[in-house]
């Protein structure tokens, strides 16, 4: 399942060589990136106040099943 972000925010838990500080994502990106997939937890975490943010950054895609 695809999601949309709604508000900006730098992904922590997505850190590496190209990223080392997270990646980094915009609004209308699509969360997760590219073929990665995120845990229920992840997704819980991000699409609810139970983030460092305090709000939901990402909602689920329209018309994404």
């Amino acid at each position: 399942m695809k999601y949309e972000v709604i508000i900006p925010f730098r992904d922590l838990k997505d850190a590496g060589k190209n990223n080392p500080k997270g990646r980094l994502f915009a609004v209308g990106d699509i969360y997760p990136f590219g073929k990665q997939k995120a845990s229920a937890e992840r997704i819980e975490e991000l699409a609810s106040s139970k983030n460092k943010l305090r709000k939901p950054v990402i909602k689920e895609e329209k018309g994404d099943s």
